[in-house]
């Protein structure tokens, strides 16, 4: 807290509930930011900080709490948070004409360890859900538009994805930490673009149709600052139908163990 209070006290942030957060079952977290939940927890109607939504411009974010299964498996809990979250998304896609982007934040993707996509998938994905950002992995990651073991990867450019059938996740879990960088990734097959160095993205939505995302490298020495982009072209925003047919296995290399790699 003392390490971000320069740039803290100047510039509006907003927090989710990582694993690092568990203590005491999250009591300082909801402490130390329980201006969270008298702000977007009471305006999104959830009532805590632990999961929330609002919009800025075009996009309507909705954060979500993926530590709800392993830190403190309360059944009742886990199930707040999904009619919540789906109770949300029906109430976004009706904006959609004002907000057309929906973005949702977590800790977590859903290839990790320690968390349970099962329910977080299937919403994300009915309801058009563009973008999920989340960290965890400390490493940086641009996967391919994926759900349900299938994966979005035929795109003339790997960098444009123009209507995209499933949600886009990007790892951004490198900002810095004393914990250093990690070496776990996603699973082959989805993986777009892999960065093990320090950095953080930019998230901008040009319109309607077209999203950008651009990740900079904080290393002063490397020659291209910006070392990866993204544009989402989306011309129809809404509902998504789910696939009739299983897809082939996808082999899930979750991140079991981070793994340190010293720089």
């Amino acid at each position: 807290m003392n390490a971000i209070q320069p740039i803290a006290t100047k510039v509006p942030y907003m927090v989710l509930p990582g694993n690092h957060e568990y203590k005491d079952n999250f009591t300082h977290y909801r402490n130390r930011f329980s201006n969270m939940e008298l702000g977007v927890g009471q305006t999104s109607g959830s009532e805590t900080s632990l999961w929330w939504s609002m919009d800025i411009g075009l996009i309507h974010f909705v954060g979500f709490d993926t530590e709800v299964y392993f830190y403190y498996s309360d059944k009742g809990q886990i199930q707040r948070q999904l009619n919540w979250l789906e109770a949300d998304l029906i109430k976004a896609n009706q904006q959609r004409e004002k907000t057309p982007w929906i973005v949702s934040l977590a800790h977590k993707a859903w290839f990790m360890e320690k968390t349970n996509f099962s329910a977080f998938g299937p919403l994300l994905h009915k309801y058009g859900v563009d973008l999920h950002l989340c960290g965890h992995a400390h490493n940086y990651q641009r996967l391919y538009p994926t759900y349900d073991g299938r994966v979005d990867d035929n795109h003339t450019d790997k960098n444009v994805y123009v209507n995209p059938v499933y949600l886009t996740t990007i790892v951004a879990g490198s900002a810095g930490s004393k914990e250093k960088l990690s070496s776990g990734k996603a699973p082959q097959r989805t993986l777009a673009k892999y960065i093990q160095e320090y950095g953080y993205g930019h998230l901008q939505a040009i319109n309607r149709t077209h999203l950008y995302w651009s990740w900079e490298n904080t290393h002063d020495n490397v020659r291209t600052v910006f070392q990866d982009y993204l544009w989402i072209i989306q011309e129809k925003h809404g509902m998504r139908m789910f696939p009739e047919e299983p897809p082939a296995p996808v082999a899930t290399d979750a991140v079991e163990e981070i793994q340190i790699v010293e720089v």
